[in-house]
Protein backbone atom coordinates (compact mmCIF):
# COMPACT_ATOMS: atom_id res chain seq x y z
CA UNK A 1 0.00 0.00 0.00
CA UNK A 2 1.90 3.24 -1.24
CA UNK A 3 -0.74 5.72 -0.28
CA UNK A 4 -2.00 5.88 3.55
CA UNK A 5 -2.82 9.75 3.87
CA UNK A 6 -4.06 12.52 1.33
CA UNK A 7 -4.47 15.82 3.42
CA UNK A 8 -7.14 17.53 1.26
CA UNK A 9 -7.96 21.63 1.25
CA UNK A 10 -11.58 22.15 1.48
CA UNK A 11 -11.17 25.35 -0.70
CA UNK A 12 -10.52 23.21 -3.85
CA UNK A 13 -12.54 25.43 -6.08
CA UNK A 14 -10.70 28.47 -4.83
CA UNK A 15 -7.30 26.21 -5.29
CA UNK A 16 -8.22 25.47 -8.80
CA UNK A 17 -8.71 29.04 -9.60
CA UNK A 18 -5.31 30.29 -8.25
CA UNK A 19 -3.92 27.29 -10.62
CA UNK A 20 -5.61 28.41 -13.51
CA UNK A 21 -4.71 32.76 -12.65
CA UNK A 22 -1.33 31.61 -12.31
CA UNK A 23 -0.99 30.27 -16.01
CA UNK A 24 -2.75 33.77 -17.37
CA UNK A 25 -0.19 35.97 -15.47
CA UNK A 26 3.64 36.62 -16.92
CA UNK A 27 5.81 35.27 -14.13
CA UNK A 28 3.18 31.98 -13.63
CA UNK A 29 5.59 29.14 -13.45
CA UNK A 30 7.66 30.71 -10.57
CA UNK A 31 4.59 31.83 -8.80
CA UNK A 32 3.34 28.23 -9.12
CA UNK A 33 6.73 26.58 -7.65
CA UNK A 34 6.43 29.30 -4.48
CA UNK A 35 3.42 27.80 -4.10
CA UNK A 36 3.54 24.65 -4.19
CA UNK A 37 7.16 25.10 -2.11
CA UNK A 38 5.21 26.42 0.65
CA UNK A 39 1.92 23.98 0.68
CA UNK A 40 5.05 21.61 1.03
CA UNK A 41 6.79 23.39 3.49
CA UNK A 42 3.10 23.97 5.44
CA UNK A 43 3.04 19.98 5.48
CA UNK A 44 6.61 19.37 6.92
CA UNK A 45 5.45 19.35 10.58
CA UNK A 46 3.61 16.19 9.63
CA UNK A 47 5.62 14.40 7.94
CA UNK A 48 8.50 15.17 10.36
CA UNK A 49 5.67 13.95 13.20
CA UNK A 50 4.97 10.71 10.89
CA UNK A 51 8.69 9.74 10.67
CA UNK A 52 9.46 10.00 14.55
CA UNK A 53 6.47 7.56 15.10
CA UNK A 54 7.99 4.85 12.91
CA UNK A 55 10.86 4.03 14.81
CA UNK A 56 8.50 3.67 17.69
CA UNK A 57 6.66 0.48 15.97
CA UNK A 58 7.67 -3.18 18.13
CA UNK A 59 9.30 -5.15 15.54
CA UNK A 60 11.63 -8.15 16.17
CA UNK A 61 14.59 -8.69 13.57
CA UNK A 62 15.58 -12.17 12.39
CA UNK A 63 19.20 -11.31 12.55
CA UNK A 64 21.42 -12.39 15.30
CA UNK A 65 20.88 -11.39 18.85
CA UNK A 66 22.14 -7.29 18.84
CA UNK A 67 21.51 -6.90 15.15
CA UNK A 68 18.46 -5.32 13.31
CA UNK A 69 17.60 -5.47 9.78
CA UNK A 70 16.75 -1.35 10.24
CA UNK A 71 13.12 -1.91 9.25
CA UNK A 72 11.93 1.47 10.99
CA UNK A 73 14.54 3.37 9.77
CA UNK A 74 14.04 2.36 6.13
CA UNK A 75 10.11 3.03 6.92
CA UNK A 76 11.32 6.67 8.03
CA UNK A 77 13.46 6.57 4.81
CA UNK A 78 10.96 6.21 2.38
CA UNK A 79 8.48 8.38 4.38
CA UNK A 80 7.77 11.44 2.08
CA UNK A 81 5.41 14.17 1.02
CA UNK A 82 3.97 15.51 -2.32
CA UNK A 83 2.21 18.23 -3.32
CA UNK A 84 -0.95 17.32 -5.24
CA UNK A 85 -3.92 19.49 -7.41
CA UNK A 86 -5.88 18.67 -4.05
CA UNK A 87 -3.58 19.41 -1.10
CA UNK A 88 -0.61 17.22 -0.15
CA UNK A 89 -0.43 13.12 0.04
CA UNK A 90 2.30 11.64 2.86
CA UNK A 91 2.65 8.29 2.11
CA UNK A 92 5.29 5.42 2.86
CA UNK A 93 6.10 3.14 -0.04
CA UNK A 94 6.15 0.17 0.93
CA UNK A 95 8.80 -1.36 -1.98
CA UNK A 96 11.21 1.53 -0.88
CA UNK A 97 11.07 -0.37 2.62
CA UNK A 98 11.57 -3.76 0.99
CA UNK A 99 11.14 -4.49 -2.60
CA UNK A 100 10.07 -8.11 -1.95
CA UNK A 101 6.73 -6.91 0.49
CA UNK A 102 5.39 -3.96 -1.10
CA UNK A 103 2.38 -3.88 1.01
CA UNK A 104 4.52 -3.99 4.22
CA UNK A 105 3.98 -0.08 5.05
CA UNK A 106 0.04 -1.04 5.00
CA UNK A 107 0.76 -3.96 7.65
CA UNK A 108 3.45 -1.76 9.85
CA UNK A 109 0.66 0.73 10.16
CA UNK A 110 -1.52 -1.57 11.90
CA UNK A 111 -4.04 -1.33 8.94
CA UNK A 112 -3.51 -5.46 7.80
CA UNK A 113 -4.23 -8.82 9.71
CA UNK A 114 -0.90 -9.81 12.00
CA UNK A 115 1.69 -10.95 9.87
CA UNK A 116 3.82 -14.52 11.34
CA UNK A 117 7.55 -14.84 10.44
CA UNK A 118 10.17 -17.73 11.27
CA UNK A 119 11.96 -16.82 14.68
CA UNK A 120 15.68 -16.38 13.45
CA UNK A 121 14.68 -18.63 10.27
CA UNK A 122 13.66 -21.56 12.41
CA UNK A 123 10.58 -23.24 10.27
CA UNK A 124 9.38 -24.74 13.83
CA UNK A 125 9.09 -21.49 15.41
CA UNK A 126 7.00 -18.70 14.93
CA UNK A 127 6.00 -15.44 16.04
CA UNK A 128 3.17 -13.26 15.24
CA UNK A 129 3.57 -9.55 14.96
CA UNK A 130 1.12 -6.34 15.03
CA UNK A 131 2.10 -3.15 13.42
CA UNK A 132 0.33 0.29 15.11
CA UNK A 133 -1.80 2.80 13.69
CA UNK A 134 0.60 5.63 13.51
CA UNK A 135 -0.36 7.68 10.05
CA UNK A 136 -4.04 9.13 10.94
CA UNK A 137 -3.60 9.60 14.78
CA UNK A 138 -0.50 11.53 14.21
CA UNK A 139 -1.39 13.46 11.34
CA UNK A 140 -4.56 14.46 12.92
CA UNK A 141 -3.28 16.74 15.11
CA UNK A 142 -1.64 18.65 12.53
CA UNK A 143 -5.10 18.90 10.24
CA UNK A 144 -5.03 22.66 10.76
CA UNK A 145 -2.24 23.87 11.33
CA UNK A 146 -1.67 22.37 7.41
CA UNK A 147 -4.95 24.00 6.56
CA UNK A 148 -4.13 27.55 7.97
CA UNK A 149 -0.16 27.15 6.02
CA UNK A 150 -1.90 26.16 2.50
CA UNK A 151 -4.75 29.25 2.97
CA UNK A 152 -1.07 31.67 3.15
CA UNK A 153 0.09 30.29 1.08
CA UNK A 154 -2.31 30.91 -1.37
CA UNK A 155 -3.26 34.15 0.19
CA UNK A 156 0.36 35.25 -0.93
CA UNK A 157 0.19 34.03 -4.61
CA UNK A 158 -3.18 35.49 -4.93
CA UNK A 159 -1.83 38.96 -4.09
CA UNK A 160 1.33 38.72 -6.05
CA UNK A 161 -0.81 37.62 -9.08
CA UNK A 162 -3.02 41.16 -8.24
CA UNK A 163 -0.16 43.25 -7.75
Amino acid sequence: MAEIAVFKIQQQEQFARLARQLKDVENGQKLQRRLTRNVRRAGQPALAAVKAKWPTIDVQSEGDGGEHSGLRDRAVAATMISVTGKGIRIRTIGRRIDPRYPSLAYYLNGLGKPWRYPVYGNREIWKVNKGREIFHPTLKRYEKVWRAGVLAAMDETAKEIMA
